[in-house]
C-alpha cells in the first residue's frame, strides 16, 4: 500500500485481492503486472512481493508481465529523481532480481513479457536491453538451472523436428486461490522439460454469474483456459515439417475428458462450463457443450 501511495495508483491491496477474486469467479484468466524498482520499494522487497504474488492464495495469477521501472522524460518520477528523492536500480541489480524471479516462478504461470517496448531515447535512466530473456536464459544455463514457467517449456519454443524420443504424460497440480480450488492439468515430457498443452480447471466457491451455477443453485466448475501448443515456424522455412506438430493430435480432448471426470467424480458436480471465444465454440460443440451466455456448458 505504501508503494501504491507513492505512485498515486488510486487503489490499495484490498482492491487487487477483490479484483482477482471477481475475475476468477467469472472464469477469466488473470495477468498480473509487476514493476520492480518503484519508489518506496527495494530489491529485497520486490522479491518478497513477487513471491507473495505468486504463492499467496489471495493472488496466484495465471500469467505475469514484469516491467522494470524506467525513468522517462517529463514524468513525475523524473522530477523525484531530479530532487534526489528517487534513485533507479542499476542494470546489474535488475538483472539479478529478474534472475531470482525466474528461479521461483511456479509451473502454472506464464511469463508473457520482461520489458516494455519504449524507444531508448525516451528513457533517461533504466534497463534498455531488449534481449533480457536471452541474457537470463544464458545465466540460468550457466548455473545448471532452468525456468519452469509455461513459456519456457512450450513445445513451440523448443522447435522439435521429430517426436521419436518424446514420452508425454499427464500431470496435475492442485492449489487454492481466491477461496476456490484450482487444478492445473498438463501434458508434458518430463525428461526433456517440454509442455504440449494445459488446462486450468476451477471449482468455484462463489460464482460471479448465474450461468456458473448448478440447477440446484450451488456453484459449478469452469475451465478457465485450454491451450495446446503448436510449432513456431521460422520466416521462409518450408512448412512440411509441421506434419509432426503437437496440434491436432487429440491433446485438447484428452485434457477436457480428464477435467470432466474430476468435476463429476471428485467434485460431485453435474455441470462444467468453459469460457469460450466465439471462434472456439464449434470445437466444444463436438463434445456436447452448448451456448450458455458468454460460456459453453455441459451436463455430465
Amino acid at each position: 500500500n505504501e508503494v501504491f501511495r507513492f505512485t498515486n495508483r488510486g487503489h490499495g491491496i484490498d482492491d487487487v485481492i477483490e479484483s482477482f477474486k471477481t475475475a476468477r469467479n467469472a472464469g477469466l484468466k488473470i495477468v498480473a503486472h509487476m514493476m520492480p524498482g518503484l519508489p518506496g520499494s527495494s530489491p529485497k522487497k520486490d522479491l518478497e512481493d513477487l513471491h507473495q504474488l505468486l504463492y499467496d492464495p489471495r493472488y496466484k495469477p495465471d500469467m505475469l508481465k514484469i516491467y522494470p521501472t524506467l525513468l522517462l522524460r517529463d514524468t513525475g518520477l523524473a522530477k523525484l529523481y531530479e530532487k534526489g528523492i528517487y534513485k533507479p536500480y542499476p542494470d546489474e541489480v535488475f538483472t539479478d532480481l529478474l534472475l531470482q524471479i525466474k528461479k521461483i516462478v511456479p509451473p502454472w504461470v506464464r511469463i508473457m513479457r520482461i520489458q516494455r517496448e519504449i524507444e531508448s531515447e525516451d528513457i533517461l535512466y533504466g534497463y534498455k536491453s531488449s534481449n533480457i530473456r536471452q541474457i537470463l536464459q544464458q545465466k540460468l544455463t550457466e548455473q545448471g538451472l532452468q525456468c519452469n514457467c509455461i513459456r519456457c517449456r512450450e513445445v513451440g519454443i523448443k522447435k522439435l523436428t521429430n517426436y521419436e524420443n518424446i514420452k508425454i504424460t499427464t500431470k496435475r497440480i492442485d492449489y487454492a486461490s481466491s477461496n476456490g480450488k484450482e487444478i492445473f492439468l498438463s501434458l508434458e515430457d518430463d525428461e526433456n522439460n517440454i509442455l504440449f498443452g494445459f488446462l486450468r480447471l476451477r471449482k468455484l466457491a462463489r460464482p460471479y454469474r448465474t450461468e456458473l451455477r448448478e440447477k440446484n443453485g450451488s456453484p459449478s466448475a469452469i475451465v478457465r483456459e485450454l491451450h495446446v501448443f503448436g510449432q513456431l515456424v521460422d520466416i521462409g522455412r518450408n512448412n512440411d515439417f509441421l506434419i509432426s506438430s503437437s496440434q491436432h493430435k487429440g491433446y485438447g480432448s484428452k485434457l477436457l475428458e480428464i477435467a470432466e471426470n474430476i468435476v463429476k467424480n471428485e467434485f460431485g458436480l453435474n455441470t462444467i462450463s468453459i469460457i469460450s471465444a466465439i471462434g472456439t465454440r464449434q470445437y466444444y460443440k463436438k463434445f456436447g457443450y452448448l451456448l450458455n451466455g458468454p460460456y459453453v456448458s455441459k451436463e455430465l
